[in-house]
């Protein structure tokens, strides 16, 4: 039995917009998260006719691993809701192909450069059968509610 808890309990997302099957480690600088390519589980809705997942979803995937770390060290803090953040952008994001092959096991390991708890930036893999398919950098901002309302306020 697994010491972690669902996705859903670390990220701000709801289905069908997870995009992590399981969290399998979180230490206070890195994360490794799993997520299977098919026509079922998470990523089911959004693959190809051949049941081939899109290599955009790079960016994602370590963003929502960089998530469930981020969620899951507040949980340690006693911080019920997940903070939730935003994507400022990517650098060096490189994946070969053009999609993540059917029935493959992507294990997404983020690892942080910096955090001053407002921005951060990751390092992420996409290994799949243990050899790098996909990486990049993530640089992503917390946002609160206020930001929010601030954000999408309409005049």
């Amino acid at each position: 039995m697994t010491k972690y808890l669902l996705p859903v309990n670390y990220l701000p997302h709801r289905p069908p917009m997870i995009l992590i099957d399981r969290v399998l480690e979180v230490t206070e600088d890195s994360a490794v998260c799993e997520s299977n390519v098919g026509t079922e589980g998470v990523l089911s809705n959004f693959v190809n006719e051949k049941g081939e997942l899109p290599s955009y979803f790079t960016i994602e995937l370590i963003a929502q691993t960089v998530g469930i770390w981020s969620g899951y060290l507040a949980k340690l803090h006693n911080i019920d809701i997940p903070p939730m953040g935003m994507i400022l952008g990517a650098r060096d994001l490189k994946y070969p192909k053009d999609h993540f092959d059917k029935g493959s096991a992507l294990k997404i390991r983020v690892k942080k450069i910096m955090d001053d708890g407002a921005i951060a930036s990751f390092d992420g893999e996409i290994l799949s059968e243990e050899k790098i398919i996909a990486s990049g950098r993530v640089n992503l901002i917390r946002v609160t509610d206020d930001d929010l309302k601030r954000l999408f306020k309409r005049d």
